[in-house]
């Protein structure tokens, strides 16, 4: 929905503003109208990702407030339990009773929530899970117990994030030598080679 500047809405607040002696009514117009249209170049630049639901009872992916990079995946328990055990030290694959149809050129990566990783050990096992865009079955993700107590996942229950990401394609070939300046880049050295301090 595109965000209009209607002169008739602000006319109070610039009023009160002017008689103060805060603004010049038409600066402040206009300071107005460029703000609504920065927040409709916003709206513009968000990607539409179609969710569908496998199940009534799922929940769709939700971001919990304004400028969060990643959106909430809930879980989704089917069967005669309404919960799912994960004991200490195994991973249990939980869905999530949602699928999407990713535009090409994007991924949706999945990773572990930082309150459930730092309260309860919880995360995800392939972190970051990668989901193409070529794929529409339902989103399942793999949890892992690094703890030492049983973890209970309850129906609705938010246990991953998930980020929407560009793609680049790698145009992958061969060569027989590195150039001088490829070889100029080559920082040396290997696992922990640098320290750490």
């Amino acid at each position: 929905m595109e965000i209009k500047c209607n002169e008739k809405s602000l006319e109070c607040t610039m009023k009160n503003s002017i008689e103060k002696g805060l603004y010049n009514f038409e600066e402040f117009g206009r300071a107005i109208c460029e703000l609504y249209d920065e927040i409709n170049k916003l709206k513009e630049n968000k990607i539409k990702v179609p969710f569908r639901k496998t199940t009534p009872l799922a929940i769709l992916p939700q971001y919990q407030r304004g400028g969060d990079a990643c959106f909430d995946f809930y879980a989704l328990i089917e069967g005669e339990s309404s919960f799912v055990e994960i004991k200490p030290g195994y991973q249990e694959i939980v869905g999530t009773g949602v699928c999407a149809a990713i535009p090409e050129g994007f991924e949706i990566q999945i990773r572990p929530r930082s309150g459930l990783s730092a309260k309860m050990q919880l995360t995800v096992t392939n972190s970051p899970g990668t989901i193409d865009s070529a794929y529409r079955n339902e989103f399942k993700i793999l949890l892992l117990n690094l703890g030492h107590d049983t973890i209970i996942i309850n129906n609705g229950d938010r246990i991953a994030q998930g980020k929407l990401s560009k793609v680049y394609e790698a145009d992958i070939f061969e060569v027989q030598e590195f150039t001088e300046e490829e070889i100029k880049q080559d920082r040396g050295g290997g696992f922990g080679s640098t320290g750490i301090k």
